[in-house]
């Protein structure tokens, strides 16, 4: 082990190890911070469609599945039409919140459950009739991406407590060159 860390250190200057470690500390801050903003934004964007959008009677235009570009991920597409006020509009959003793939046997599920042809429930915004979606119920993705954020933050906490004790350790080592400590040394 010691010559692992005497290799290292000739490998690698001290400013050099500095830059990396700020570098992999600001990484974990960064996407913390962005995945819990982005969760915030999701939870409290579905609790508002959830609570405020209004049911209508919907019929299924079409129903079928998008394959991403590398085919592995899979999207319901489910296009339908209401009417509110006597107008007549188009729906394609399926969840409250989302738009993210999801597993193929969700997605299959998805597209059996609204055949072309269904008459079906759609849940509109009655401040803006156009914005609609079919399923009214919970996502966990908006509460998964907020807790990966929050566990993101915590590493990055971590990793500054472990630089600020390895600092504190070294600055006491430079104050008493012969190695001990105030708490150390023998009474006089």
């Amino acid at each position: 082990m010691f010559l692992f860390r005497r290799r290292l250190r000739t490998r690698f200057s001290l400013p050099m190890i500095r830059l990396l470690t700020a570098a992999f500390l600001f990484t974990f801050l960064s996407l913390g911070v962005t995945f819990t903003v982005i969760g915030v934004v999701l939870t409290n964007q579905q609790r508002f469609r959830l609570h405020t959008f209004r049911p209508t009677a919907a019929v299924v235009t079409a129903s079928h599945i998008h394959y991403g570009s590398q085919g592995g991920t899979k999207s319901p597409i489910v296009h339908y039409i209401y009417h509110v006020d006597g107008k007549r509009y188009l729906g394609d959003r399926v969840l409250a919140v989302g738009g993210l793939s999801e597993s193929g046997d969700w997605a299959n599920k998805i597209v059996s459950q609204y055949p072309v042809g269904l008459q079906t429930r759609a849940w509109f915004n009655p401040a803006h009739p156009y914005s609609s979606f079919l399923i009214h119920q919970k996502s966990v993705m908006p509460a998964l991406l907020f807790w990966i954020g929050v566990a993101l933050d915590v590493m990055f906490v971590c990793g500054v407590l472990l630089v600020l004790r390895r600092a504190l350790f070294w600055l006491l080592m430079a104050r008493y060159a012969d190695g001990l400590t105030p708490w150390q040394r023998p009474k006089q």
